[in-house]
């Protein structure tokens, strides 16, 4: 799936190529072509009549979609009847560079990427006059090479292109045919993904890799990393040959999504979300329907909800997020969302005392459904984390105090560790909390002690 800059979707299913306006329905428009898995696609003008079209292409084909006439082409046809030279064959990958379409990732040469004649996308006659604007094949470049296999095609600003490797980063500074030069900008940080990438509205790139979620601010070449320390156990260590991973950034929240979408099919995934403002993580799951198997950002339309991320599923509906909607879509009508926020587990420093709960306090924000909150307690964090039966529970926001402060809870939970937990899961409930305040004592709980099991 992906947006055209003005109003338009366009999504791939196995032969099948869909359009339709933002926020409408969509329709076949075409066949052909197309496997239908890992479609990448640009939005680019067509030499032969100056119309803006898709190009599109999956390792498998490529075609170019003509939205306005409900048409879909072979390429590679098109370049034999009304371009130069060949086609290159295979490529998976697909990126706009400076006036240049960028083709990459050859089943057989998954190293290799080429440039197309600036400004033509037809034109694929390497080394043909003239030279200035001519067509390149990255494989014996005398700017030097890509020495890893392509997963990501980046284009970052209008000066560098990164290629996103397995294993490590490349950048092609400027232009290939005015002396621009590739060069590696970290040997060890890879991209797991031709989609495990996006940027926000201040052209900083965020992108999963080898061992987690990354950022670079525009203008930099110094990956930096953010799960590190903090959600290692779900990012630090994923397999893209088990995962299907894409990324969305909605500009409302101002959050970083990564989808985390099991190949097999059958699984649901565990995605993760990435508060930029509060520089904290969270996870989210979805029903399988949902997916996502493609996800994208319309740019044009003037309602700011329609230029959230939007998700392509399996069952062929497109969906976007909406801060309006307190219920989800259900086969059977309003489903309500089940939210359960479980903050990071407290502990006496170095482990080795236990720690006593005494008292809770909440303020909400005016306008609360009730809410559950949890308390569990034991040996470690990691023990705590694993519970599923809370030692203590209640409720705050009932009839009797629907807004602001809540009337303080005697808890006394005792432990190694302590964690707090809200849950709220009942059609047509909101929640807001302002703050909560827990009063513990660190220091008189005693040193910890498991007991022996008795024969």
């Amino acid at each position: 799936m992906t947006s055209l800059n003005i109003d338009r979707i366009v999504a791939f299913t196995t032969n099948r190529v869909y359009a339709g306006e933002v926020g409408d329905d969509i329709a076949q428009i075409g066949s052909g072509g197309l496997s239908g898995r890992g479609v990448e696609a640009v939005t680019r003008f067509d030499p032969r009549d100056g119309k803006n079209k898709v190009w599109a292409v999956d390792g498998t084909g490529a075609i170019i979609v003509d939205v306005d006439g409900d048409e879909v082409e072979t390429w590679a046809s098109a370049v034999s009847n009304d371009g130069t030279g060949t086609l290159p064959q295979g490529c998976g990958l697909i990126a706009n560079y400076r006036g240049s379409v960028y083709l990459a990732r050859q089943p057989l040469n998954p190293s290799a990427w080429y440039k197309s004649r600036s400004l033509n996308p037809l034109d694929w006659g390497f080394a043909n006059d003239p030279l200035a604007t001519a067509p390149v094949a990255g494989a014996g470049f005398d700017g030097g090479e890509v020495g890893d296999a392509i997963n990501a095609l980046i284009p970052f600003s209008d000066d560098y292109l990164i290629f996103g490797c397995a294993s490590s980063l490349y950048v092609l500074e400027g232009d290939p045919n005015f002396g621009g030069a590739v060069t590696i900008i970290s040997p060890k940080t890879g991209i797991l993904g031709a989609r495990a990438f996006v940027f926000d509205e201040y052209g900083t790139l965020y992108f999963v890799g080898s061992s987690g979620l990354f950022k670079m601010p525009r203008g930099s070449f110094t990956p930096e990393p953010l799960s590190h320390g903090k959600i290692d156990e779900l990012v630090g260590r994923l397999n893209p040959e088990t995962l299907e991973i894409e990324m969305g950034y909605d500009e409302v929240d101002q959050v970083v999504h990564c989808f985390l979408r099991p190949a097999d099919g059958t699984t649901v995934g565990e995605h993760v979300i990435y508060e930029v403002r509060a520089d904290a993580f969270r996870t989210d799951k979805y029903p399988l329907v949902v997916g996502p198997t493609a996800v994208t950002t319309p740019s044009g339309s003037s309602d700011p909800e329609d230029r959230r991320v939007w998700l392509g599923g399996s069952d062929g509906y497109i969906r976007r997020f909406d801060s309006d909607t307190v219920n989800d879509d259900g086969s059977a009508g309003a489903e309500a969302m089940e939210c359960v926020v479980r903050f990071p587990a407290i502990e006496a420093e170095g482990g080795v005392r236990q720690i006593m709960l005494n008292e809770l306090m909440a303020f909400g924000a005016t306008g609360n459904d009730p809410v559950t909150w949890n308390i569990y307690a034991g040996f470690s964090p990691e023990e705590v984390n694993q519970q599923t039966t809370p030692a203590r529970t209640g409720t705050w926001f009932d009839d009797g105090q629907p807004d602001g402060f809540q009337t303080p809870q005697r808890v006394r939970a005792r432990g190694g560790a302590i964690q707090y937990e809200i849950t709220q899961n009942a059609l047509d409930d909101t929640f807001s909390f302002e703050r909560f305040i827990m009063f513990m004592d660190m220091e008189t709980g005693g040193i910890q002690r498991r007991r022996r099991a008795s024969s």
